[in-house]
């Protein structure tokens, strides 16, 4: 009898520790799924690409992402020029050409962005005239951090600033 009683409290005892680990490692099991569901930070691009435009003399791209959960802004431009008075290969614009600007911070949902591009043209007669388009919105994913804008084409997706 004393063996039946002693065996059923140690048996007891190891069921409710096999039942504590089980618990235990359903929790974390459970946890580790639920951070699995938060999308993890990805790059942020700004894209400007010309269709042909033999008018475009210059353009230059500003982009300003706020990033919260950091407090920190990021600005960055870069431009390009038809003629360059400097030899640098990568900043001369072609006719089929773009930009692309990176910010070194990575994106995450719930960072915001302005987007602003300045473009210098001539005429037919030679007088130099600029336009300019912008985009103030908010990243809710991946693929909204992917910004595109295409000249002429996207001139009704952006504001027109000039």
């Amino acid at each position: 009898m004393k063996a039946i009683r002693l065996f059923t409290i140690k048996s007891g005892k190891l069921l409710i520790s096999t039942l504590a680990v089980l618990l235990l490692i359903g929790v974390g099991y459970s946890c580790e799924k639920n951070s699995d569901a938060v999308e993890p930070k990805f790059e942020i691009n700004y894209r400007m690409y010309t269709e042909g435009d033999t008018s475009l003399y210059s353009v230059t791209i500003y982009c300003t992402t706020f990033f919260p959960e950091e407090d920190l802004t990021s600005f960055i431009s870069k431009g390009k020029w038809r003629d360059a008075y400097w030899y640098q290969p990568e900043q001369l614009l072609h006719t089929y050409d773009s930009l692309i600007v990176t910010p070194e911070i990575s994106g995450y949902s719930g960072c915001t962005y302005y987007y602003f591009i300045g473009m210098h043209f001539y005429d037919s007669a030679g007088n130099p005239y600029k336009r300019s388009y912008s985009k103030f919105d908010s990243i809710k994913n991946r693929t909204d951090a992917d910004i595109r804008f295409y000249w002429p084409t996207d001139t009704s997706t952006f504001s027109r600033t000039d």
